[in-house]
């Protein structure tokens, strides 16, 4: 148990540590992916005895729930501009709208004359 608390420890401090959402889903595929370090635990209850395994399941289950939420938090926070140059206000302008094409004017212009 001493074990999985540490590994929440470490885990949930590269989380908190991630600065971009590179480094966030490195960190979610080092705890949480194919080859992972919940994962790999996750493989070792096979050999387990039924109370054992029924037990540490429990608290690995808890293990990864907590960090896919902290994950999640995280890609929360990284998601929001950190900066005024991020910011849609610091001068950025959305595009304007195109202008009708010929085809569609000379659509509406027959259109009027029909009316």
């Amino acid at each position: 148990m001493d074990d999985v608390e540490r590994i929440r420890r470490e885990l949930l401090e590269a989380v908190a540590a991630a600065d971009s959402r590179d480094a966030l889903e490195q960190v979610r595929v080092t705890a949480l992916g194919r080859k992972g370090r919940v994962t790999e635990l996750m493989k070792g209850l096979g050999g387990l005895a039924a109370d054992a395994r029924k037990s540490a399941g429990a608290t690995l289950n808890r293990l990864k729930d907590d960090i896919a939420a902290a994950i999640d938090a995280a890609t929360g926070r990284l998601a929001k501009p950190s900066s005024a140059r991020d910011s849609p206000a610091s001068g950025w302008t959305s595009p304007c709208r195109s202008r009708p094409s010929a085809r569609a004017a000379s659509i509406r212009s027959a259109r009027r004359s029909t009316s």
